[in-house]
């Protein structure tokens, strides 16, 4: 009797080991990088939502999408943790709205991290593609890269990608109440163009909990990507740049996305 005891004892404390390694305690939680869309005027255009320029154009964008990149956070005890996607081991993220009718965009504008509970002092990330990956070749990416030619966010002729693009039509006529019927395509990009960005004030800091998400949210606004308070981007007669052709509209709407277009939700 007493060996058949024994043998249930240790069957029962075998399968408890067992429930323990099946169950481990929450150790992990998630971080959302997030960016919410907003300024468009509740109208549409065969579902692509409609904004207004400050000069009172309306336009909509049938492609946009930006680059992030070396998102980093930044732990209590002063160490930084850079953030890899899992997918596919990328640490360039593209928040891409192929297609920007409003029922389709919500998935493509945030990025979802396994990172460990605790807290965290802020985060930074940059604006584009950094030098050395800029160069690199788009062919030696899998399909699904960030990075990939599959993407069609690379020239070809630059040997370098375009950090944001902005592609749609806007209201030409003089009254500013005619068809939406003149494009414009806005590519930016160069080394020169790349920004970093951090957040690390009083109010930038934040708790990951175990099991738990986190979203750290920015607002969107692109109507502000194409002015600030001193001059605007000319969207009629200035409609187009590859960067390399018009350097100074690509500088000026990349530097109203970073300053203007993009602010961090409170």
């Amino acid at each position: 009797m007493k060996v058949k005891h024994i043998v249930i004892l240790i069957l029962a404390l075998s399968f408890s080991f067992i429930a323990c390694e099946e169950n481990p305690p929450e150790e992990d939680g998630i971080f959302s990088l997030s960016f919410s869309r907003n300024g468009d005027t509740g109208e549409a255009v065969d579902g692509f939502p409609v904004f207004e320029n400050n000069e009172g154009r309306k336009f909509y964008f049938e492609n946009f999408s930006f680059y992030v990149s070396e998102i980093t956070l930044f732990k209590e005890n002063g160490e930084s943790m850079k953030l890899i996607r899992e997918s596919d081991s990328s640490e360039f993220i593209l928040y891409d709205w192929v297609d920007v009718r409003t029922d389709n965009e919500g998935d493509r504008l945030f990025q979802n991290f396994n990172v460990p509970a605790g807290t965290y002092t802020g985060i930074s990330f940059g604006i584009g593609v950094p030098e050395v990956a800029n160069h690199s070749d788009p062919t030696n990416y899998p399909a699904e890269h960030p990075l990939s030619e599959f993407r069609g966010k690379h020239w070809t002729w630059n040997a370098g990608y375009r950090f944001i693009m902005a592609d749609g039509f806007i209201d030409d006529s003089d009254t500013k109440d005619g068809p939406m019927d003149l494009g414009f395509l806005y590519h930016c990009g160069m080394d020169t163009l790349y920004s970093s960005l951090e957040f690390k004030g009083a109010t930038d800091g934040f708790e990951v909990k175990n099991g738990a998400t986190y979203t750290y949210g920015f607002d969107l606004d692109p109507t502000k990507m194409f002015y600030n308070a001193n001059e605007s981007v000319d969207m009629i007669n200035d409609n187009i740049t590859h960067t390399g052709d018009f350097f100074s509209v690509a500088k000026a709407i990349t530097e109203n996305f970073i300053n203007n277009a993009l602010s961090k939700k409170e």
